[in-house]
């Protein structure tokens, strides 16, 4: 990848700041309308969380991870917590605040494997960086956040690219200055549509040209879902083919993508073998239910891109 050089050995290899979720999954035969009634297949309650499950899957994937978060004083805040350390990822910065944890209902369609969430989260329990120090977010080779890491200020960004740690974001939706963050990021992973939205472009190449002319420097990456992903690699629009897989549940898949990007930044992989190894980390945790169960090691990944 161009000008991504991260720094030498740090505490971790990537700290993470944003949400993490207590997750109520439903399979269901088809994702209910207005009014409509449908009957539960099964029901499961798991972990989840954009950042969360990210630093979880990169732990999977091989890298030394750290989530910076905050969860409630309820059962389900401990039971976060727990979550994590049992994957070894440090749980030493997670901060407890009165209130009920993050909470997401899932509904996965139990034959495409399609998702749909509902959840809720008080804003107490929203990372103010008013709660963080410099030294937490210097403690990783790599920063990764999402909207909500950065939804009352830029600061732990900011912090991050002074400390010359390599800079990450997973955004789906409009923050109050995102071309200010897009500015501070090194990878830009965003989802299928977001260009657009944030652009007001309709051709995807025309989008992702817009926001990479924000950090020049910076590598822009849109994921596509069944059609697997785009990336700028200078003047060069990289297109890189989905896996076709039978889907269990299509939940996390992002957020494992985004691990994977940051794990070949972090190796120095060149962008199109990262594609790849993103596309096929992301294509493997559809294996199973809900966001965590499926998440790959870097050794599943690797027997799996051998069989392609």
């Amino acid at each position: 990848m161009k000008r991504l050089k991260p720094p030498p050995e740090r505490a971790f290899d990537v700290v993470g700041l944003g949400e993490i979720s207590v997750d109520h999954i439903c399979v269901v035969p088809r994702i209910p309308g207005a009014s409509d009634k449908v009957r539960m297949a099964s029901y499961e309650v798991q972990g989840g969380g954009q950042i969360a499950t990210a630093m979880i899957a990169c732990q999977r994937l091989g890298l030394k991870a750290r989530f910076l978060g905050k969860v409630g004083d309820d059962r389900w805040g401990a039971w976060s917590i727990d979550e994590l350390r049992r994957e070894g990822v440090s749980a030493s910065g997670v901060r407890v605040g009165k209130g009920t944890t993050q909470t997401a209902f899932v509904m996965v369609h139990a034959t495409t494997g399609e998702r749909t969430v509902v959840w809720s989260c008080e804003e107490s329990l929203v990372p103010d960086p008013s709660e963080l120090t410099r030294e937490e977010i210097a403690s990783g080779r790599a920063f990764h956040v999402d909207a909500t890491g950065l939804a009352k200020g830029l600061e732990p960004l900011v912090w991050a690219r002074d400390c010359g740690c390599l800079t990450s974001i997973d955004i789906d939706h409009l923050l109050p200055d995102t071309e200010a963050a897009l500015r501070l990021v090194d990878l830009c992973v965003l989802p299928e549509g977001f260009p657009e939205e944030i652009t007001g472009e309709k051709d995807l190449e025309r989008a992702m040209r817009k926001l990479q002319r924000l950090n020049p420097d910076a590598i822009v990456c849109t994921t596509l879902g069944t059609q697997g992903c785009a990336a700028l690699d200078g003047d060069e629009l990289v297109r890189v083919a989905a896996f076709p897989v039978v889907a269990v549940d299509t939940t996390a898949c992002g957020d494992v993508f985004h691990a994977a990007f940051v794990c070949g930044a972090l190796w120095q992989m060149p962008l199109r073998e990262t594609m790849r190894f993103a596309n096929a980390a992301a294509a493997l945790k559809t294996r199973k239910l809900g966001a965590r169960p499926g998440i790959p090691t870097k050794a599943e990944v690797e027997a799996f891109l051998k069989q392609r």
